[in-house]
């Protein structure tokens, strides 16, 4: 006799996955290597328990809300596995998203911002991480389609990256009129008497407020870092009009007298846009000062005033902004030329060691003018600066692996402004900017 199955069960069976589908998404798992460290440091995702040849979307989001707003950057790309139903993001090309190509880091310096705008991601508190969710989705999906939020993901896995190393100490400075964030190294001991560093003074331009994450970084590198906030910050003067540099001598001189700061070399400045104008000038007016780095600023008092010894070093006034142009997009694109008679020239009285770190693709300033200001210098304080342009590179460089920022709201002319930058060299950028900028301070200090 021959046994039939009825209608309704091979209905029924026709919805029940095999059993290698089945164990295959069961066992989809995203594996992050270190899941927690360093922003600086590279890391490898993979994938494994996929179908073989399957086509995902491996995808990597950042939130982040205050008061004010609600940010999100997200990146995607997307990937075939292998006959064993793997992907590795070290190994294989990503086809298509927000990067091409083999990267192991380009999920996280791809990002662009998918909610909000004009803006970046922020570190108030250099204590707090960065955490990023990783997620692979079944097939090809776009980072604007809203399928993310509609289609489980196979996996997910959180990436914890953090500015701080374990054991780095941060010290809130409310010293007199200074303002700002100590980080101090790990507590390494000689001789039962704490360990002395090498010491630099952190700087950022005109956005204000405190802002400790690259300062954390050269921390845990092994520099005690002063992120020195001079603008829009407590009790501090909220936009930049004129810059009172007897503040910054003060702050040179709290920070040589630290106990655990090796000043003997001298101390370094780290400056960008306003803070690396600022951090050139330190170079030429303070002898403590032995190593500065400018990133992005052109030694040029040219929209903002300087007080010194109570003199006003000349500067341009705001006809500058006659070079702004507002673009179809509401955005302003600046360029500024410089006018050279308001720039500042390294004369035999200072000994520092300086270094341009300059964007070929900032769009505030033009990149011939610092050629122009280099070979301007006498001869000997040429052998003591260098000059280096980083093609496609945007005005903001930051820590490596974090995505660009090409227009952001500028405080100064109250308006969102383009700063150039192409995500993959700027990305470039970062990563070999910050490896000179930690050798070029090793050296100096």
């Amino acid at each position: 006799m021959i046994l039939r199955p009825s209608y309704k069960l091979l209905s029924a069976l026709r919805h029940i996955p095999s059993y290698p589908t089945f164990l295959s998404r069961a066992l989809v798992s995203v594996t992050v290597n270190p899941e927690k460290g360093l922003v600086d440091e590279q890391l490898s995702v993979s994938v494994s328990g996929l179908k073989p040849e399957e086509n995902v979307t491996v995808s990597a989001t950042i939130e982040q809300s205050s008061k004010k707003r609600e940010t999100v950057f997200r990146s995607f790309g997307h990937f075939k596995a292998s006959v064993d139903g793997c992907v590795n993001l070290v190994t294989d090309p990503c086809l298509a998203g927000t990067y091409t190509g083999i990267d192991p880091m380009g999920l996280f310096w791809s990002m662009t911002q998918v909610v909000g705008k004009h803006g970046r991601i922020n570190i108030d508190d250099a204590t707090k991480s960065l955490d990023y969710t990783v997620m692979v989705h079944p097939g090809r999906i776009s980072q604007h389609s809203n399928l993310f939020s509609h289609i489980k993901p196979l996996g997910t896995k959180l990436v914890r990256r953090s500015f701080m190393r374990s054991g780095v100490r941060k010290i809130t400075v409310n010293y007199g009129r200074l303002r700002g964030s100590l980080f101090i190294p790990s507590d390494e001991t000689t001789n039962r008497q704490r360990r002395r560093y090498p010491a630099v003074i952190d700087l950022f331009g005109n956005v204000g407020s405190l802002i400790e994450s690259r300062g954390a970084l050269l921390a845990s590198h092994g520099f005690i870092t002063l992120s020195l906030a001079y603008i829009a910050y407590k009790d501090l003067p909220p936009i930049a009009t004129e810059v009172d540099f007897e503040y910054f001598e003060e702050a040179i001189e709290w920070l040589i007298n630290h106990e655990q700061v090796s000043s003997e070399k001298g101390i370094g400045v780290l400056g960008a846009s306003l803070g690396g104008i600022i951090a050139v000038y330190m170079a030429k007016e303070c002898p403590q000062v032995s190593a500065v780095i400018s990133i992005n600023g052109l030694p040029n008092f040219f929209i903002y005033g300087i007080r010194h010894n109570g003199k006003q070093v000349p500067y341009r006034s705001s006809t500058v902004y006659g070079l702004s142009v507002m673009k179809d997009d509401g955005f302003i694109s600046t360029n500024w030329k410089i006018e050279e008679s308001k720039s500042f020239y390294l004369d035999e009285t200072s000994h520092s060691k300086v270094l341009l770190l300059v964007g070929g693709d900032d769009k505030l300033y033009d990149t011939s003018d610092y050629f122009f200001w280099f070979n301007n210098l006498t001869p000997a304080k040429k052998r003591d600066v260098e000059l280096i342009i980083y093609e496609g590179a945007g005005h903001i460089i930051e820590a490596p692996y974090t995505p660009l920022f090409n227009r952001i709201y500028h405080p100064k002319l109250g308006q969102p402004v383009i700063y150039g930058g192409y995500p993959q060299q700027h990305a470039e950028a970062q990563e070999k900017s910050w490896l000179k900028i930690r050798e070029f301070f090793t050296k100096n200090l």
